[in-house]
């Protein structure tokens, strides 16, 4: 959610439009993230919130038919996969429903990825 990695900084996110798009096309979505205060999640919408603001990744993730990262914040690097395509958190891809990943801001390694039959997509580069 946030804009800055490992900050509370909302301004200027791109989680908003992107939120806003997934719902306007029938999506259920779940926002994470672990730095962001709910006054400051209220804040940014100038309105209530259309969908609640997650600290707990595990849940978020749980069932989930994509992950969408837009900030680069540590927790969600340490969700990269190894070079034997082991997650490092234990239990990812168990989580989630279906395995893609949409890389905003070039956290993960895609061919890791892909090692450990991920959907990948990075934005703004050619993978």
């Amino acid at each position: 959610m946030a804009y800055l990695e490992n900050s509370a900084d909302s301004r200027n996110t791109p989680a908003l439009p992107l939120i806003q798009m997934l719902l306007d096309r029938g999506a259920d979505v779940v926002a994470h993230d672990p730095y962001v205060r709910q006054h400051d999640w209220h804040m940014a919408w100038g309105r209530e919130p259309p969908v609640a603001l997650h600290r707990d990744l595990n849940g978020a993730l749980a069932g989930a038919d994509c992950a969408a990262f837009v900030t680069c914040h540590k927790i969600y690097a340490w969700l990269g996969l190894d070079d034997a395509g082991q997650a490092r958190q234990a239990g990812l891809a168990q989580r989630m429903r279906t395995l893609v990943l949409v890389d905003g801001r070039s956290i993960l390694q895609p061919e890791f990825c892909r090692r450990a039959g991920f959907v990948y997509r990075g934005l703004g580069k050619a993978h």
